[in-house]
């Protein structure tokens, strides 16, 4: 019997805690030219980099990128893509 309600505290605690991580994870946006390889791996990187730190992340083509876009924006171009 304590043993049960022992381990029913515990993994409340658990989900009590764990829950605001789940539910707060930010969301970036990496804007990239698919198309440059070097652009490419870079915008990988930076994926990587944002989901270490427990970010989500969106990997979108950079003629989507939008002022109205609702997420952190991240974008890897080139100057003469603007």
């Amino acid at each position: 019997m304590f043993k049960k309600l022992f381990m029913r505290i515990c993994i409340i605690s658990l989900l009590v805690l764990a829950f605001p991580l789940l539910v707060f994870a930010e969301t970036v946006g990496v804007f990239f030219d698919s198309k440059v390889p070097q652009i490419k791996f870079a915008a990988g990187d930076v994926r990587i980099a944002f989901e270490t730190k427990g970010f989500t992340v969106e990997m979108l083509p950079l003629n989507s990128l939008r002022l109205g876009y609702a997420n952190k924006k991240v974008v890897v171009a080139l100057s003469s893509n603007f």
